[in-house]
């Protein structure tokens, strides 16, 4: 062998030291991992972190408003234009036969609806005739699609007690009929012996 080689091979005998140091460490961990203790407790959580992982193709269910006052809540709570409803019981009341003698009133602040008390109840009763109570189920059913507050006032001259029996009884048949916000019933000692509805401007809650 020439003089060459022999460098040569001396320059690269390191290589053996290193690759024998290198499987003394290998050897060395491998022992020590396998005396080792794994801990079985930490392993569980480990395992749900690791399978955890968002699927981006699902869309995630939609929010569903609970709370009592929210957006979609008083966007529904809106009231409607009293010019508009004007307009369109008017057209609701002359197309039926008891409520033909019906006066609407617009106002600044409100819709006044004029009912003549012998279109709707007997002499001396409370009891909305049964003719009377399907045009009254008309006029509830319109307004049923609206919030703003009503108020019903009937006037029984100086029977006060048979007045406010008939506003109940009229604001009853709103109800059943579809308006679902409370309705304030009065009794009035008057002279127009009638019943009125109030139609008020503002919304509420």
């Amino acid at each position: 062998m020439n003089t060459t080689g022999k460098r040569q091979q001396q320059r690269n005998i390191w290589i053996i030291s290193f690759a024998d140091l290198s499987c003394l460490l290998l050897a060395f961990f491998v022992l020590l991992y396998s005396m080792s203790t794994l801990d079985s407790g930490a392993w569980p959580s480990v395992s749900a972190a690791l399978s955890q992982q968002r699927d981006i193709t699902t869309a995630p269910p939609a929010t569903v408003a609970t709370a009592r006052y929210n957006i979609a809540s008083a966007i529904r709570a809106r009231a409607i234009n009293l010019d508009y409803l004007h307009a369109v019981l008017r057209d609701i009341l002359a197309a039926n036969a008891a409520l033909a003698s019906a006066q609407l009133e617009l106002r600044a602040d409100r819709l006044v609806i004029r009912l003549p008390v012998d279109s709707l109840f007997a002499s001396h009763s409370a009891k909305i005739g049964a003719r009377a109570e399907t045009a009254v189920f008309a006029l509830g059913g319109v307004l049923g699609n609206i919030t703003n507050p009503i108020a019903v006032v009937a006037d029984a001259g100086s029977e006060w007690e048979l007045a406010v029996a008939r506003a109940a009884a009229f604001a009853d048949v709103l109800s059943r009929s579809g308006y679902t916000r409370d309705i304030t019933a009065l009794g009035a000692a008057g002279a127009t012996n009638g019943v009125t509805v109030h139609i008020l401007a503002g919304g509420g809650g």
